[in-house]
């Protein structure tokens, strides 16, 4: 489906953190219940 173009991945990824943020913006705000995160994106080369 994502090779095919059905499936924009683009609208999966709802968030994108720096590797040294990835714990408190990323792994802590996803474990909220009130997040609207879908995926967080670690970008490893910022």
């Amino acid at each position: 489906m994502i090779e095919s173009g059905r499936l924009p991945v683009e609208a999966l990824v709802t968030g994108i953190v720096t590797l040294d943020r990835a714990i408190p913006d990323g792994f802590d705000f996803l474990s909220e219940a009130t997040n609207d995160h879908l995926k967080i994106l670690i970008d490893m080369l910022s």
